[in-house]
């Protein structure tokens, strides 16, 4: 074939080697790269503004329950809340030691631990999963009376 294809002009060879499309060649190339960066960039970009919105909801979230001093109805009314509002993301939270039920004493260290799972997209060939963590910690501010 190649050789039926040089004899009747057409050279194949010839045109695979000439230089004359080199710069063509050179700014598509770029420009698929270009392209690649930027898509990378953006998911970047994606990951940041979600870890900026989970640190938000956190930060609500603790102060919430800090000042009430328990994981009780406010708290988990404003859970679902932020949860229907923004995103689909998962709450854990905790003290050092529980009052009684939900409830946490005056002066005892309280943590919310908000994730979110994600993927990041490649240039539309593979998706990445990857895992959103957020922590917020504080102190209780609420004394509770009674016995524990």
């Amino acid at each position: 074939m190649l050789l039926f294809c040089s004899v009747r002009g057409c050279n194949i060879i010839k045109a695979f080697l000439s230089k004359k499309g080199d710069g063509y060649i050179d700014v598509c190339v770029c420009t698929v790269i270009v392209v690649a960066f930027i898509v990378i960039a953006l998911n970047l970009f994606e990951l940041v503004v979600l870890k900026a919105e989970l640190d938000s909801i956190a930060d609500d979230l603790i102060i919430t329950a800090v000042y009430t001093g328990e994981f009780g109805d406010e708290f988990d009314l404003l859970s679902q809340e932020l949860n229907n509002d923004y995103l689909d993301y998962t709450v854990e939270y905790g003290a050092t030691e529980y009052f009684s039920g939900k409830s946490v004493q005056l002066g005892e260290k309280m943590w919310v631990i908000i994730s979110k799972e994600t993927t990041v997209k490649g240039i539309g060939l593979f998706r990445i999963p990857i895992t959103v963590r957020v922590k917020r910690s504080g102190i209780s501010e609420h004394y509770w009376k009674g016995e524990y």
